[in-house]
């Protein structure tokens, strides 16, 4: 609620891919519209401080929190941004809050990137959060502890076996 507007500086082509068919960017009906909302990934980043596989229900993207938050993003094509895409995946975003104050962040590479890579931690979580429907724990731990020791597995279909 303290937020009046944010500002997204980003390449042509993440306006194409992020921010064209605005009625299904603001108001996502499906969980691909959000996950390919500009709008709707920055508030939910506020909102929920997180996007996972959760934030991308149903009942999430109808979030009247996040919807009125998602209503306050605007974009537009930075020539900095083209010039540097492909090599590089700028954006900037900037956040005027109601007390006058501004907030900016920028990046030159997405979280998962190879010059951005995540976290194990946090690939660890999202790991866990896909697969805990379908492995129970101790699958998932030998599963991991392989991934961990690739370099030491002589035959891949162990690790096929565990994955099927």
């Amino acid at each position: 609620e303290d937020v009046e507007s944010l500002h997204a500086k980003v390449s042509s082509w993440t306006i194409t891919a992020l921010l064209e068919n605005k009625e299904r960017k603001y108001r996502p009906q499906t969980h691909v519209d959000a996950q390919f909302s500009l709008p709707y990934v920055i508030a939910l980043s506020i909102v929920r401080n997180r996007s996972g596989v959760d934030e991308f229900k149903e009942a999430t993207f109808t979030d009247p929190e996040i919807l009125a938050l998602a209503d306050k993003v605007t974009a537009e094509a930075d020539p900095a941004a083209d010039a540097a895409y492909p090599k590089f995946y700028p954006a900037t975003v900037t956040a005027k809050l109601k007390n006058g104050k501004t907030l900016e962040s920028h990046i030159d590479y997405p979280k998962g990137d190879p010059e951005n890579p995540v976290a194990w931690d946090d690939l660890l979580k999202k790991f866990n959060n896909l697969t805990e429907v379908y492995f129970d724990e101790g699958r998932r731990g030998k599963i991991v502890d392989m991934i961990r020791n690739l370099e030491d597995l002589d035959d891949l279909s162990r690790l096929a076996d565990l994955l099927r």
